[in-house]
């Protein structure tokens, strides 16, 4: 019996020097875990994903292999609650977890060539059954579901009036107004049906759809992956700098390896973080503090950025500068920041 590992699931994220992104936990659905137990398949958590694998005959397939055209589902879900300060999350995910699958078009990987799952907003709707009135040709109607949040009168679809049946939504009290061509003797069935966020497991970050890909032959190293790709979000860079040199050596600024530019200002004394650091390095006392703001956002990095420095005419620096942390928001001017405190004190 000799065991192989079929498929390989990954998560990245461009804020890690490596790429490697554990911020995640990916394991299979209720339906994905009996379809893998009945075939005597397993599979194994990872730091940054998930493996699947079986035994194999000699040529490489699995013993059993699943039925074909298998569709598998995943779950992933947060281990870092501070996710979001860091990551350029997809539009998708303003109307609740999305569902990540293969692009339109694209195949399933093969051993090298693993494919990537884009994040697509999922489709729910409720619908809810009303009587209009026996002799009127206009209603109200409290709905006993929620619409999902931004909904207008257009994405309801109103039946059982005939053509030219009106619908006005009142989000606020979360009723419809029905308007008929015609009244009816009799009361009439009307059917409403409307889009509603999808029903998910509570603590549910995305799922993951993603269809079984054929195994690698015998003798083929590796096995097919998909991957899901994070960025880091962009945020204006700010590093007050305390220093008690003289005005004549402060001659410090900051190097950038790219096209961006640190400009070196005074620090805004409305900003509370200004103010903090005035009090407990007063200008009494010989300090000065002063802001170097680069011009344009800067992706959030876990470690360093290579060739950023602090650097004085004279060839002191200090390099590499070590990049804000995530958790020091801040205000650059009307945009979201990040900012970090730098220090250069003469005295003991």
């Amino acid at each position: 019996m000799r065991f192989r590992s079929l498929l390989l699931m990954r998560i990245r994220h461009s804020f890690y020097l490596d790429g490697s992104c554990t911020d995640l936990e990916v394991r299979p659905s209720a339906a994905t875990a009996r379809l893998l137990r009945g075939h005597g398949w397993l599979w194994r958590s990872l730091p940054d994903g998930l493996r699947i694998a079986a035994t194999v005959g000699a040529g490489g397939a699995p013993e059993r292999a699943l039925p074909e055209g298998s569709m598998l589902n995943f779950i992933l879900r947060l281990r870092a609650p501070e996710f979001s300060l860091y990551t350029d999350l997809p539009a998708v995910f303003t109307d609740g977890p999305p569902l990540y699958r293969l692009a339109a078009g694209a195949n399933p990987p093969t051993a090298g060539q693993p494919a990537v799952l884009v994040a697509e907003r999922r489709v729910a709707q409720a619908s809810e059954s009303l009587v209009m009135p026996a002799g009127l040709r206009e209603a109200r109607f409290a709905l006993g579901g929620r619409p999902k949040a931004g909904t207008n009168a257009a994405a309801f679809v109103v039946e059982g009036l005939g053509a030219g049946a009106v619908l006005a939504w009142d989000a606020p009290r979360g009723s419809i107004q029905v308007t008929a061509a015609a009244a009816a003797p009799g009361g009439r069935a009307v059917r409403v049906t409307y889009p509603v966020l999808p029903k998910m497991e509570p603590g549910v970050f995305a799922e993951i759809e993603a269809p079984m890909p054929a195994p690698a032959g015998a003798g083929i190293e590796g096995e097919p992956a998909y991957e899901i790709l994070f960025e880091a979000r962009t945020l204006r860079w700010k590093y007050f700098f305390v220093t008690d040199l003289p005005a004549a050596q402060d001659t410090f600024v900051v190097q950038s390896p790219g096209p961006e530019v640190f400009g070196r200002t005074a620090p805004d004394p409305a900003d509370p973080m200004t103010r903090a650091l005035l009090r407990r390095f007063p200008e009494s006392g010989g300090f000065r503090v002063s802001c170097f703001v680069s011009d344009q956002p800067l992706p959030c990095r876990e470690g360093p950025r290579t060739g950023l420095r602090l650097k004085r005419g004279d060839g002191e620096w200090m390099e590499p500068l070590p990049s804000p942390p995530v958790q020091n928001l801040c205000l650059v001017g009307d945009q979201p920041g990040l900012f970090h405190v730098l220090t250069r004190i003469a005295k003991p």
